[in-house]
């Protein structure tokens, strides 16, 4: 049994990555085993039609970031056809507008990061990944606690415009299910078990998808799928103290503003005056004009450089999961995945709920379909991984949309140049 620490999002996650574990497999396989069961069973939070940011510390080398973020769709399609689109109103977290329908779709690359991670890092089989996934997705799994309060305000509004979707999520007196079981979703993940991320992006599913965006007037096209690949990214490396940190790069804007936070916190000393911290990180948040950039690389190098001279410089959704996990021999793995508000989408004959990225309005400052088809999407995630030095080995990240970077950041910075322990930080 491989030695092995991880936080996941759900017990049924825990168990699958343990159970992974006992079989000889190494933290990335466990986590990735864990991904795949979260995906399942976190709807309204994440979806088995998402996007997601993987870092992994290799035993030996440097660290990497995969990027399989959702990405903007619409290649060869006819730009003068319409475009399907609601407009969800809630009252979720003080009140929130989003675009759900087959038009805020965006090209999940979950299943193309995690076979790329798998490929590299991983030792088990492909097909061991899923079998937690595919027990749970045929049995039915309880709905966590978040997606029941998400659903609360979005059962009707995100989730009760497809028929599928709706039947799905409501029992026969039209209340929220406490136990959700999909149609065909067992089996879909059975085939991608079977034929690689390759059947979700150009088989039988890839076939499905594309035949329901043409139907609902969504964006994704065969191309889009066909021509998806998870992409290598250099991470962004920032020192504390004697800690090596290492996280989430552009075009994602997540990991510069964690970066940028703990350059300055760590340049002015900064990490036991609460009102430093709060200060440093209304700066950054405020000074993220690289948001609505068109050269987002060039963008965020220029912030780093800033943001690295000091504070001065810089004046002037449920819709996530992680998980993290390190090994006995050292091997770490940082995972953050979203599907954004969710779609309200199912996509009949796979019982996959979609994602809304194209309909999160807050991430997407330029308008919902202004970026090219192909270009990732904007998001907040960054998943993380750091070295100690002493040999020790952190793989570390959040949840939490706009929460996200000053959660990590004052984990960071209590834990490296503090020196607390890891559960006090």
């Amino acid at each position: 049994m491989t030695s092995l620490a991880i936080a996941a999002p759900t017990q049924l996650s825990v168990d699958a990555a343990l159970s992974i574990a006992a079989d000889g497999g190494n933290a990335v396989d466990a986590t990735l085993g864990a991904l795949l069961v979260d995906l399942v069973v976190n709807p309204g939070v994440v979806s088995p039609g998402a996007g997601a940011f993987i870092t992994v510390e290799p035993v030996e080398g440097d660290a990497v970031t995969i990027d399989g973020y959702c990405a903007m769709p619409g290649l060869g399609r006819d730009r003068n056809r319409p475009i399907s689109t609601r407009v969800a109103s809630m009252e979720y977290g003080g009140g929130i507008t989003t675009v759900v329908g087959h038009g805020s779709v965006a090209v999940p690359g979950v299943y193309a990061a995690v076979e790329s991670t798998w490929e590299r890092f991983g030792s088990l089989p492909w097909q061991r990944l899923f079998d937690g996934a595919i027990g749970v997705a045929a049995d039915g799994y309880p709905v966590p606690d978040a997606s029941s309060y998400y659903f609360q305000y979005s059962h009707l509004d995100a989730y009760g415009w497809q028929d599928e979707s709706y039947r799905a999520l409501h029992d026969e007196h039209g209340a929220v299910r406490s136990v959700i079981k999909h149609a065909h979703l067992s089996e879909t993940l059975q085939r991608i078990a079977e034929l690689g991320a390759d059947d979700f992006y150009r088989g039988e599913t890839a076939r499905r998808i594309v035949d329901e965006m043409e139907a609902g007037n969504g964006l994704i096209t065969e191309r889009d799928l066909a021509e998806y690949q998870a992409l290598d990214r250099i991470p962004i490396h920032v020192q504390v103290g004697d800690w090596a940190i290492a996280t989430n790069p552009a075009p994602a804007v997540g990991g510069a503003a964690m970066a940028a936070m703990v350059r300055i916190a760590e340049s002015l000393n900064a990490w036991e005056s609460v009102e430093q911290m709060a200060e440093i990180q209304a700066a950054v948040l405020g000074y993220r004009q690289l948001m609505p950039a068109i050269d987002l690389e060039a963008e965020v190098a220029e912030f780093l450089d800033r943001s690295a001279t000091g504070l001065h410089a810089l004046t002037g959704s449920p819709s996530t999961i992680q998980l993290s996990a390190v090994g006995g021999d050292g091997l770490a793995v940082s995972v953050t995945a979203s599907g954004g508000y969710g779609s309200g989408l199912i996509v009949p004959g796979t019982g996959m709920w979609m994602n809304n990225c194209l309909g999160e309005v807050e991430l997407s400052p330029r308008g919902l379909f202004s970026v090219e088809p192909g270009s990732r999407l904007l998001s907040n995630m960054a998943p993380t991984v750091a070295k100690g030095p002493s040999g020790e080995v952190l793989a570390i990240g959040s949840p939490g949309a706009s929460r996200i970077t000053t959660a990590i950041m004052q984990v960071l910075g209590k834990l490296t140049a503090l020196n607390e322990t890891l559960s006090r930080a």
